[in-house]
């Protein structure tokens, strides 16, 4: 990221005199570099960078790496499945409870999965885990 965005120092000022080629192209602008024109590439400048940032925080989630090695494995557990059966298993990224469970919820916003919570059953110990049911057109041809 910050490799990306060291080159937004040439970036606004190449765009400032873009947008004043324009203006003076158009017949509204003359001589240097106007003030409008660097408060337009500043103003694109945080644009670009905001969608940068989104990309560039979406490729280095573990959460989204984690939740597309549990979809390329799916159909290996069971219907429904728990988090405990998935991290049981050992794979990558997906090793503990918080792991799974935070594949899961993408999963689950995404249509893959869908949750249910057990009720308590009223004896003292560990609460129920919760159940993920696999969308059952992933499991055709299973």
């Amino acid at each position: 990221m910050a490799e990306h965005l060291g080159k937004y120092r040439s970036l606004m000022p190449t765009l400032a005199l873009i947008f004043h080629l324009i203006a003076i192209a158009d017949g509204a602008a003359s001589g240097q570099v106007s003030e409008q024109a660097a408060t337009m590439a500043a103003g694109w400048c945080e644009y670009l960078e905001s969608h940068a940032r989104r990309i560039y925080g979406y490729a280095a989630s573990p959460e989204r790496d984690a939740a597309v090695i549990l979809s390329e494995r799916i159909t290996k557990l069971p219907n429904p499945f728990t988090a405990k059966q998935v991290y049981d298993k050992g794979w990558y990224l997906l090793k503990n409870r918080k792991e799974v469970e935070a594949a899961c919820d993408l999963l689950e916003g995404e249509g893959w999965l869908s949750v249910e919570h057990p009720e308590a059953t009223g004896k003292p110990g560990r609460p129920a885990l919760p159940l993920y049911f696999i969308n059952p057109a992933l499991l055709v041809g299973k």
